[in-house]
């Protein structure tokens, strides 16, 4: 069984049982199921296909579960960066995992342009906060983008 499946039975199974519980919040098998799909779609329409790498930088957040399902949907490779690293250490990691998107929350000291322009297989960056100065695709419109669209590569199977 592949983790589409698996959160397809599940969602069914238990829709509103929570799969995730996030400061007190909780998120059901059937948001978890929603979100992460249109995660996977969003990354679709960026390009992103089976084997592609998408890094993740983010503090541990449901927008995390929701990117590292999304990528896994898709049989991406995911690429995690501790949200500790600084910046230069970012770009060393995002180019040597040669990955083509980046799903990043914004952080003091951490210049997602500057980024942007030494990563140069770096296709789009998906930015989760408030503030969106060098306008990358925010995640709501991210995830909009997916919605509607047929299930992420939902006949390739290996």
């Amino acid at each position: 069984m592949d983790l589409r499946e698996l959160l397809e039975r599940q969602a069914k199974a238990q829709a509103e049982k929570p799969a995730v519980i996030f400061r007190g919040q909780p998120i059901s098998f059937r948001q978890l199921r929603e979100v992460s799909f249109s995660a996977a779609a969003g990354l679709s329409s960026l390009g992103l296909s089976k084997g592609d790498k998408a890094a993740i930088f983010l503090p541990n957040t449901p927008e995390y579960i929701y990117s590292l399902l999304g990528v896994f949907i898709l049989r991406g490779t995911a690429v995690p960066l501790d949200f500790m690293l600084t910046e230069e250490e970012l770009v060393n990691f995002i180019n040597h995992s040669e990955a083509k998107v980046l799903i990043a929350q914004e952080k003091k000291d951490i210049r997602l342009a500057q980024i942007k322009t030494r990563c140069p297989g770096l296709r789009e960056i998906v930015c989760i906060g408030a503030d969106n100065p060098d306008g990358f695709t925010p995640w709501q419109q991210f995830l909009d983008s997916g919605k509607g669209a047929p299930q992420a590569n939902a006949d390739d199977k290996d």
